[in-house]
């Protein structure tokens, strides 16, 4: 989180201190030392880049395979989960967890059709490489082997026999 968002630190209207910063750097510091691949969106990721929202919670994004590593991370982080989860299921679109302060994190689960996006549009991989090696460069060999998969995907696994 870059260090001048005090739009994270203190209350423009009432210039309390909110404790926000301190409890997302808390949940990003978790996430990047699971090794699970997040994106900070939402007010808070507005707020870093200089446009402040007042709201007074953290939203992330992890892909789908990577959603109950992510939850496991912030549950050992002190974080309760108030949406069910299900583990031997597909993860929900949307997990909301608390703290025993009330700090809340959205974890945003994407599917991340990357493979659509590299093989049926014209986006501009080199724009993409350049942006990311500014804002988020660990994520770059992420970005290489989707994009690599999305090209050269495996086979499809083998039809099973017909029932007769």
């Amino acid at each position: 989180m870059h260090p001048d968002a005090d739009v994270l630190e203190v209350d423009p209207v009432t210039g309390r201190r909110t404790g926000l910063g301190a409890y997302a750097r808390r949940v990003l510091e978790t996430l990047r030392r699971s090794d699970v691949p997040y994106a900070l969106v939402g007010a808070a990721a507005l707020a870093v880049r200089g446009l402040p929202r007042m709201t007074r919670h953290v939203d992330v994004v992890v892909l789908l395979e990577d959603a109950f590593a992510a939850l496991e991370a912030l549950e050992g982080a002190g974080f309760r989960s108030i949406t069910p989860v299900v583990r031997r299921e597909e993860p929900e679109p949307m997990y909301v967890l608390k703290d025993a302060e009330g700090n809340e994190v959205d974890v945003l689960v994407a599917a991340g059709d990357l493979a659509r996006i590299v093989t049926e549009t014209n986006v501009d991989l080199v724009a993409v490489e350049r942006y990311l090696a500014d804002v988020h460069a660990e994520m770059l060999p992420v970005l290489h082997e989707r994009v690599q998969m999305a090209r050269h995907p495996a086979p499809p696994p083998p039809r099973p026999p017909r029932r007769r």
